[in-house]
């Protein structure tokens, strides 16, 4: 048996009603054109148009539910476009913040030339260097330069750890750490010579 389509604020009164089925009919009903219509604009995988277009029907739900939704201006359809369409923006932020710190990684890596350091040439006097400037160094930058570039930790599992607000804070004090790292060394070479 086929269930009529609901339409606008049919769609609400069904829900508020307790009418589940106007929940799949929503689902299903416009779920295809969801994903030609966002395929087209974001290059994503099935998986992350079905999670997306999901969010989207839950969200619908759910402020249909608290009271928040009471009323549709537009059909559903631009409602839940909408929603899905953010939520695969919000993604696609994600992914180029991530993308954007590994290449701060990349470069801060290559920055103080950690190939040049003993276990790769087993010069002493480089090895003491890099000792004497850990040793130098506070024990907060030489334990999350230790789990950052030895451990290989990503930085996620350190602001984890050390319980930071977010993700930017510990790539901004791990850049801090790495550049008085890199000056002590500096500083100890020039001594030197």
């Amino acid at each position: 048996m086929q269930v009529p389509r609901l339409h606008n604020d049919d769609v609400i009164d069904a829900l508020r009603s307790g009418q589940m089925q106007a929940v799949e009919d929503l689902y299903t009903r416009y779920r295809a054109d969801f994903f030609r219509w966002a395929g087209r604009r974001f290059d994503v995988n099935r998986h992350d148009l079905e999670d997306a277009w999901q969010d989207a029907v839950i969200a619908f739900y759910t402020q249909v539910m608290s009271g928040k939704l009471t009323t549709l201006r537009y059909e559903a359809r631009v409602w839940l476009f909408s929603v899905g369409y953010k939520r695969l923006l919000n993604d696609r932020r994600k992914i180029k913040r991530i993308l954007w710190k590994d290449k701060i990684d990349e470069v801060l890596r290559h920055d103080i030339s950690w190939s040049d350091f003993p276990e790769n040439h087993g010069h002493s006097e480089k090895r003491e260097f890099l000792h004497t400037a850990m040793k130098t160094i506070s024990g907060q930058c030489r334990e999350m330069l230790v789990q950052r570039y030895f451990m290989e930790k990503s930085i996620e599992e350190i602001q984890q750890e050390w319980e930071h607000n977010n993700t930017n804070t510990t790539s901004a004090t791990l850049s801090r750490c790495l550049k008085r790292l890199k000056d002590l060394i500096k500083t100890a070479r020039a001594a030197i010579v």
